[in-house]
């Protein structure tokens, strides 16, 4: 199966004092040392030869955001750090649209999810279970975790410490990101990073995991052909649209996210009940789909709908959805694009899972 998560910043401070690699897939975020002396550098960190940089108030790491830091949408990260102080703050990670910290021994993150909200999660508001404080003075491996429609989490030595569960909306794209510090420090700031840090992960959601799942299912060179012959026409249809209404275009795109990351969020954040099932039945599909196997997944549709609608969700039905089924420019859209009629399994998976959706 695709999987969800892409790496696009990794940092581990071995090698060459100052000069800090990005061993990322894209090998595009580099790391530029700012108020760092070669004596910073350490060969030894969490274990034998894994490098370490020792971090100071003023000092920090800067990374040019650009292959892979946009869109964002759903974030994840892991740094493997000690501290020398319990007492202020510890910056680890400051993206501008997200930020990881530690302060006075509880764990935090925020993020911008503008224009629509903000969500700040920490150990003390939001813990798991009893009053816990990151250990000083002993390696510890720190994480958190935003995806970008119902769940925020933080990790201490990958065991989940805290836990937002509700509606939420994709984190904002970045274009710096500063390690151990703020990308910009207020004047006289004591927040920097005191301690030493190994390592630095940073993963976004691929924001090509759905497409790469759907042209991953198994299907003959013919099948295959006649897709790519639809998508050229699909294309086509979007540039006579955006010929005859330039706004058009964009406003479907955004009808279509938007639709289903609501259905999805509301589906995930109704109840325990409903977000278990609705992510059992993505699983099945997800199975289903890459083996092949479409007939077995109307049957799953039916069934979650059919659960789901007790609980209060009711796809067919949701407004953002009818928004964009009443939407002129879908409309225009629709009658342009020719029916897929040379995929017998797919059009069987539509009209099976239409009573179910």
């Amino acid at each position: 199966m695709v999987d969800s998560w892409e790496l696009i910043l990794h940092h581990t401070y071995t090698g060459t004092p100052g000069v800090i690699f990005d061993h990322s897939p894209r090998r595009g975020s580099h790391g530029t040392a700012v108020n760092l002396a070669d004596a910073d550098f350490h060969t030894d960190g969490s274990t034998y030869g894994s490098g370490a940089v020792s971090f100071h108030p003023g000092a920090k790491i800067v990374v040019p955001a650009e292959a892979g830091w946009n869109p964002l949408s759903g974030v994840r990260a892991e740094v493997t750090c000690r501290f020398d102080t319990a007492a202020g703050i510890d910056v680890l990670i400051d993206a501008k649209s997200f930020y990881f910290y530690r302060r006075s021994g509880a764990l935090g993150c925020w993020f911008d999810e503008s224009p629509h909200q903000y969500t700040d999660i920490t150990t003390d508001l939001n813990g798991l279970g009893p009053p816990m404080s990151v250990p000083v003075g002993q390696w510890v491996r720190l994480g958190f975790m935003h995806d970008g429609v119902s769940t925020v989490e933080l990790y201490l030595d990958g065991v989940p410490v805290a836990r937002i569960v509700r509606p939420l909306w994709p984190v904002k794209p970045t274009d710096v990101v500063a390690i151990g510090d703020f990308v910009t420090a207020p004047a006289a700031s004591t927040t920097g990073m005191s301690g030493r840090i190994d390592d630095v992960r940073v993963w976004r959601l691929d924001p090509d995991r759905v497409a790469r799942a759907f042209i991953g299912r198994p299907m003959d060179p013919a099948t295959a052909e006649c897709w790519a012959e639809w998508f050229e026409q699909l294309v086509a249809a979007f540039e006579t649209l955006r010929q005859a209404n330039p706004d058009c275009p964009k406003r479907i795109v955004d009808l279509v996210g938007d639709a289903a990351h609501s259905g999805l969020a509301d589906a995930l954040t109704r109840s325990p009940q409903s977000r278990s099932t609705w992510l059992q039945a993505a699983e099945d599909y997800q199975q289903h789909w890459a083996a092949g196997n479409l007939a077995a997944i109307a049957p799953i549709l039916a069934g979650l709908t059919a659960f789901l609608q007790p609980e209060g969700v009711d796809p067919t039905q949701h407004p953002v959805l009818q928004e964009l089924l009443n939407d002129p420019c879908w409309k225009q859209l629709l009658s342009l694009v020719p029916p897929m009629t040379c995929d017998p399994a797919f059009t069987d998976l539509l009209s099976g899972g239409a009573g179910a959706w």
